[in-house]
């Protein structure tokens, strides 16, 4: 099979936990299949049997930055697509973002090639993070729900018709995919709420060889991995930590890059003990984890699968997370973590102290966790189901 995927970013250039997914998909597609993938950047370049294009340029450009990431890079992918599939023959295109899908679709359809893409996030049915505020989760999000939402950040209505605009044209083209794929059950749910028919889960793989279990170190240090952002439950987690720290003794740990500076000063007037590692390397994430004895990613909006869960869960780590998240597809309650409610702080602190004051739980939560991602994350299992669905779409019948 030759399979052409498309990435608005591939490693080493990366966002988050998307392109390092992407980059995993196609290194186990390329064990026994012919992968060239299309992504920003210049020059050709061969890396373990993945051809890698990186033909999409740099988008220059005095538009708005809404306008200048979205509809500029649909126009420079749609542009950088062509020339590919007018040398190359593929036998499916697969769209492993949402911004990707749009001038993948486009083509795909002009070509007669079938399509499958990876919905990972929510930005085809809400804007921003509209899934997620006023306490609740809305599924739909309504005109009266993103003018409210643009208003509690600060965004101007005068952005309301481009913000329609924006979601209608991303959702179109996702309808017009012969199949989506949905990263997690919260993904789905959203979906299924929005129209979209025939959904398939699957969940983003684990590299088990990299992301080994290691006995519990007793270090004290309670993780946060990911962007430092809103939506992700920092605040929350910083006011938690000035609760618990009263009656445990721990060492709050940020790994990763955004509003450090505005967490660091938080930090600093909450009176909590907290370290800032800034960006760590996806490989040194391990070690990273290792040497914390409880990961903590209390999210505030709907996200997808969060990867900082799926590994914390390979290395033997117990992990309280919040229930808007893909988490819950690997956290059960009590087993290999705590499922708390977003924006809660009193709830989060309890579970810290919890999980903190009672070592053998936190190692028999580790093991659990371990044994979860073995079972649901397994890669080889995953991967028959990606190619299944490559089958059902290209309509090969191997009954």
């Amino acid at each position: 099979m030759k399979i052409l995927a498309v990435s608005r970013r591939f490693p080493p250039d990366s966002f988050g936990g998307g392109e390092i997914s992407a980059h995993q998909w196609c290194q186990l597609l390329a064990k026994e299949h012919e992968v060239h993938v299309l992504t920003t950047g210049t020059g050709q370049v061969e890396e373990n049997k993945i051809t890698i294009h990186r033909q999409i340029p740099p988008i220059k450009s005095a538009m708005p930055l809404d306008i200048h990431n979205n509809e500029g890079f649909y126009l420079s992918a749609y542009k950088a697509i062509k020339p590919i599939l007018k040398k190359e023959n593929f036998d499916i295109i697969h769209a492993f973002n949402m911004a990707s899908i749009p001038p993948s679709v486009s083509w795909a359809k002009k070509k007669s090639i079938p399509i499958v893409a990876t919905v990972n996030d929510h930005w085809g049915t809400c804007f921003f993070r509209s899934h997620f505020h006023e306490g609740k989760v809305w599924e739909v999000c309504t005109t009266p729900i993103i003018r409210r939402n643009l208003k509690r950040n600060g965004i101007s209505y005068l952005t309301l018709p481009y913000v329609i605009y924006t979601m209608r044209f991303r959702k179109r083209a996702m309808l017009r995919c012969d199949k989506l794929i949905a990263v997690s059950s919260w993904v789905k749910r959203i979906l299924d709420a929005n129209g979209f028919r025939d959904v398939e889960i699957i969940n983003n793989p684990v590299d088990l060889g990299t992301f080994k279990t290691q006995e519990l170190r007793s270090t004290g240090r309670v993780l946060f991995i990911g962007r430092l952002d809103e939506g992700k439950g920092i605040e929350t987690l910083i006011k938690a930590a000035a609760q618990s720290q009263k009656e445990i003794k721990f060492k709050l740990v940020f790994a990763g890059t955004g509003k450090e500076n505005l967490y660091k000063q938080l930090s600093i007037r909450q009176n909590i003990s907290a370290d800032f590692l800034g960006k760590v390397d996806h490989s040194d994430v391990p070690e990273v984890i290792y040497n914390s004895d409880l990961v903590v990613v209390p999210f505030e909006r709907v996200e997808a699968f969060p990867r900082a869960v799926s590994e914390a869960c390979a290395c033997g780590r117990a992990v309280i997370t919040t229930n808007i998240s893909g988490s819950v597809d690997i956290i059960e309650h009590a087993k290999n973590g705590l499922i708390i409610p977003p924006q809660d702080p009193k709830s989060l602190a309890r579970a810290i102290i919890e999980l903190m004051s009672d070592k053998s739980k936190l190692k028999a939560m580790g093991l659990a966790g371990r044994s979860i991602v073995e079972r649901k994350l397994n890669q080889d299992i995953l991967l028959d189901r990606l190619l299944n669905v490559y089958e059902n779409v290209l309509g090969i019948d191997n009954s």
